[in-house]
């Protein structure tokens, strides 16, 4: 199948993740016939802007390890990195397009993956997020069946077991981590044509899932879902038989509000928080791939205008590094940008993760990125069975 003349083209989310905040998240379909809007199409004003002039971070590189090995090739999985530091990858589909229940288990001590058991319910596109307890949490999906999963699974210590249902089915919905333990669970789809919007609560205190009196503003697919660094989350743009500009900002304690819209509509974008506290919203969809980068201020609560990505994406993944912003991957790119917070400018920083869209991008913590799955060519059947490790150095 080409991917281009596809109607669904699946994108996401858990995880529009950025990999190293409590967030995770997957992305909903994406229509490629949508019209161009004419707004931030392409790579923008300031392409480019500090490229070949600035070093990373004082003069740091990123290092790319070679390919490891993954139990099962995997796109549209489910990736958390657990308290114990070892990353757990569970559903998504192979390149018989059939979502798995198969999971799996990264050890950054070896770099090296190994099979951690199977799921009751194959499903792709859901939310997985690691519990403070040490176990895992994963939220409705997309079954073979055909239909969305109203199902949640447990894992621990390499078993599954039944988690409670959901109010109504949800394929990629997205979820925050709470400080106090608890998931806020949001925004989502219900089979074809409809967007659940009331927010839902996971106590893992006694494993039960409550339905909040909070419902998101507009319903809509292919939002960006981002946790900032003050315990919110910002629901940014996504599809409703077009592109987008509305945020919602979600609370921990499942309220949620309309935020200010982001300038310019746009889906499928990927963001990361920089080393104040703000968020960046790097690229995304509105009839084109986008160049706009738009900062978040956290305090101020407003957008502004940040330097445009030199390359154009959307489909993206972005993880905060130390003293920079890491955003790898899109639809026909493999390369990685990174924005330097110190010079407030990108620099190219990977030449080719070996992977498009799709992926699972997560911070270990100790300076490291594991990079995961997705597709990469042509066809999406090109299933990636490998993942490899971003290194700053």
């Amino acid at each position: 199948m080409k991917r281009l003349s596809l109607a669904l083209l699946s994108l996401a989310v858990p995880l529009a993740a950025t990999a190293c905040d409590t967030l995770f998240l997957t992305r909903p379909p994406l229509d490629l016939d949508e019209p161009p809007t004419g707004e931030g199409e392409g790579e923008g004003e300031g392409e480019g802007e500090g490229e070949g002039d600035v070093a990373l971070c004082g003069g740091a590189t990123v290092s790319v390890s070679e390919p490891i090995a993954m139990a099962s090739p995997r796109t549209r999985h489910g990736a958390a990195l657990l308290v114990d530091g070892r990353v757990l990858l569970a559903g998504g589909h192979d390149n018989s397009y059939l979502a798995t229940a198969t999971t799996e288990l990264f050890d950054p001590a070896t770099d090296s993956f190994a099979p951690s058991g199977s799921m009751a319910t194959p499903r792709q596109d859901f939310a997985l997020v690691a519990l403070k307890d040490g176990r895992a949490l994963a939220i409705g999906g997309f079954e073979n069946s055909g239909g969305s999963v109203q199902s949640t699974e447990i894992w621990e210590s390499g078993a599954w077991s039944p988690g409670p249902d959901l109010p109504e089915p949800r394929t990629n919905a997205s979820a925050l981590l709470a400080d106090d333990g608890r998931v806020v669970i949001f925004g989502g789809q219900n089979n074809a044509d409809s967007y659940p919007q009331r927010v839902l609560v996971f106590d893992p205190a006694d494993d039960t899932l409550a339905e909040t009196t909070s419902d998101v503003s507009e319903a809509r697919g292919s939002h960006t879902a981002h946790a900032l660094a003050d315990g919110r989350a910002l629901m940014i743009g996504g599809y409703y038989t077009s592109a987008l500009d509305d945020v919602d900002v979600i609370f921990a304690d499942g309220r949620a509000s309309r935020g200010p819209a982001i300038p310019g509509p746009r889906r499928s974008a990927c963001a990361a928080n920089d080393d104040v506290g703000d968020a960046l919203v790097f690229g995304g969809y509105a009839g084109g791939a986008l160049g706009d980068v738009q900062r978040f201020d956290a305090v101020g609560n407003q957008w502004s205008a940040a330097p445009a990505l030199p390359t154009a994406r959307f489909a993206c993944e972005a993880v905060t590094l130390s003293c920079a912003a890491l955003v790898c991957g899109g639809v026909e790119v493999t390369s990685c940008d990174a924005f330097d917070f110190a010079a407030g400018a990108f620099v190219p920083s990977v030449a080719d993760v070996g992977t498009e869209f799709d992926f699972t991008m997560v911070g270990l913590g100790d300076g490291r990125v594991l990079v995961a799955g997705g597709v990469l060519g042509d066809e999406l059947e090109n299933v990636v069975g490998s993942a490899r490790v971003l290194t700053l150095n």
